[in-house]
């Protein structure tokens, strides 16, 4: 198959169909077991791609197989958000326990005028 016969990547950027993206799985049109199981094998690890075209020769029809790209591209900003996430929620656990700390402190009492 010649590449201009291989399905360009649409405009925008997967999974943002509200914001002038695209839904994956609509555009590949396989269904949804068949769109489960390539982004299974798309978080794998750096095999996917030959693991999936194998499984899925209709990858071939993609223009440098942007769906696998794609499904990658997903899984790192998802598992990005998550990290960040979870930093916040930390800090603001620290934030607390700084609070709570200082609020066990005793309130030191200023020195008044020294008698001569």
């Amino acid at each position: 198959m010649g590449d201009s016969d291989k399905i360009s990547k649409p405009s925008g950027e997967a999974g943002q169909p509200g914001h002038g993206g695209y839904n994956l799985e609509e555009q590949l049109s396989w269904g949804e077991d068949s769109f489960k199981s390539l982004k299974c094998q798309s978080q794998q690890d750096c095999k996917a791609l030959d693991m999936a075209i194998a499984e899925f020769p209709d990858l071939g029809t993609f223009e440098n197989c942007w769906p696998i790209l794609d499904l990658v591209q997903m899984c790192l900003k998802y598992l990005s958000s998550r990290v960040q996430q979870k930093k916040r929620i930390a800090d603001s656990e620290v934030a607390k326990c700084k609070k709570r700390m200082q609020d066990r402190l005793p309130i030191s009492k200023s020195p008044g005028p020294s008698k001569k």
